[in-house]
């Protein structure tokens, strides 16, 4: 029998008797969004997935100090501060509350972050100001690990965790272009997560310890590795399962790509690609680069990561535009894109 931590990030409906028919929401219910805003079939979206302190604002900053990537990439982080300061009133900080009082506050606080992560997934979706779209984290992060994680440690109630399942699904249902079209997944041990928490330092963070990370840790190697297949990429960049589900990862390489499984993730994941980027060796001396801003400072990860992403997108370029390259062979596999690839790479 499943739980409902189980059913959180299934995209199972609970078994309610007498439930009103009007929360069962379906995608063809309302006007489709690219019907609104055609721009979003031709967009191409990326989450970045990863533990507390592996270096995905690392990664991202990276983006952010490539000028030609800057125009194509419309790249949004976390909105932590929407979580420090709720309404804009610093002393209402959401992310304090529930770290220093997760039981009386988890609830509230999974319920706020999704709803922060929705709207801004769902605006930057309706106004395309790039023809790739980044996150930092996707909607699913909130159901398939942190809130699955209160749930399982008696945070939240199992009414709770009910109530949240509730809403979820059918906002996902009827806003299909919140999944996005890959993960890139930035993996490393909770043990070199913790040492980047203590190097970052936010306060609000201090109460974080090693045994949290590793249940974060846990729930993204179900999602992305145990409920996971190792892939190869077909000619028109398209990436096909080629062994077990929950194969080891190759640990001779430094990524990995693999497909989905929605059963052990979200229905609404099945198929959907996944870059597995191992950064325990990888991402430790950006910490040097962040602080000195030197822009020859080594990010090995992020070479190992263009190079196994390469495959993904045909007729690629030399190895000198490799991300700018990646963004644009995705972009030329949709449908009419031109004029989105014209404008960006004027």
């Amino acid at each position: 029998m499943s739980s409902a931590a189980d059913n959180i990030c299934s995209g199972m409906s609970p078994v309610t008797p007498g439930r009103s028919p009007d929360i069962e929401m379906k995608a063809n219910d309302c006007a489709s969004p690219t019907s609104i805003c055609p721009e979003i079939s031709n967009r191409v979206s990326f989450a970045v997935e990863g533990n507390i302190g592996v270096g995905k604002s690392t990664f991202l900053e990276l983006i952010k100090s490539d000028e030609t990537l800057t125009r194509l990439v419309d790249l949004h982080e976390e909105p932590v501060a929407q979580w420090q300061a709720v309404g804009g009133n610093p002393k209402h900080n959401m992310l304090n509350a529930f770290y220093s009082d997760s039981t009386r506050h988890a609830y509230t606080f999974q319920n706020y972050v999704f709803i922060t992560r929705f709207l801004q997934h769902h605006n930057a979706a309706m106004n395309p100001k790039a023809p790739c779209c980044l996150l930092e984290r996707s909607v699913f992060t909130d159901c398939c690990v942190f809130a699955k994680t209160v749930l399982e440690e008696g945070l939240m109630t199992d009414l709770e965790g009910a109530v949240y399942h509730s809403w979820f699904n059918p906002v996902l249902q009827t806003l299909p272009h919140l999944v996005p079209d890959a993960f890139v997944y930035l993996r490393a041990s909770p043990q070199s997560c913790y040492r980047r928490l203590c190097i970052r330092s936010r306060t609000e963070e201090a109460a974080v310890g090693l045994d949290y990370l590793g249940k974060i840790h846990d729930k993204h190697e179900a999602w992305f590795v145990h409920g996971s297949m190792p892939a190869t990429i077909t000619p028109t960049g398209q990436a096909v399962s080629c062994g077990k589900l929950g194969e080891d990862l190759d640990g001779t390489s430094a990524v990995n790509v693999r497909v989905l499984d929605g059963k052990h993730s979200h229905a609404m994941l099945d198929g959907k690609t996944a870059i597995v980027v191992d950064c325990d060796a990888h991402l430790d001396n950006t910490w040097d680069w962040l602080e000195s801003s030197r822009a020859d400072a080594p990010f090995e990860g992020k070479r190992d990561l263009l190079q196994g992403c390469r495959p993904l997108y045909k007729d690629a370029e030399p190895f000198g535009d490799e991300l700018k390259d990646l963004f644009h062979q995705r972009l030329r596999a949709r449908e009419n894109p031109d004029h989105f690839v014209k404008q960006f790479n004027a």
